[in-house]
């Protein structure tokens, strides 16, 4: 009885390329990112109100100021940043929600 397939990935050399490229493309835009949302959390503990960017505010900000500095971010596929960007905000998302769900004393684990 057949009960998975292995699958292995063998890259040749401009595939290794290709994927080094691209996760340094990925890594430099999550922590710009990020670096974006800390200052903007810093500002709001500070009593100013700002709005959490969305990863498509973060992205057009990306590419009107990082794109225009580095020429490497044009050699990988615009997902790339994308895909990058929206897991950030996602992971902020919950960390927000999880925050938000403590201070009310609500328990995530019971419905009743």
């Amino acid at each position: 009885m057949l009960l998975s397939f292995k699958t292995a990935l063998i890259p040749n050399n401009r595939q290794i390329t290709a994927f080094r490229k691209a996760s340094g493309v990925a890594r430099h835009a999550y922590n710009w990112a990020n670096a974006q949302i800390i200052d903007i959390l810093a500002t709001r503990k500070e009593g100013e109100k700002l709005k959490l960017p969305s990863a498509i505010d973060l992205h057009k900000k990306l590419v009107a100021e990082v794109k225009s500095e580095h020429a490497w971010y044009y050699e990988v596929n615009k997902n790339v940043p994308q895909k990058a960007l929206t897991d950030l905000r996602f992971s902020h998302w919950c960390q927000l929600n999880v925050k938000s769900i403590a201070r009310l004393g609500m328990n995530s684990q019971s419905n009743s």
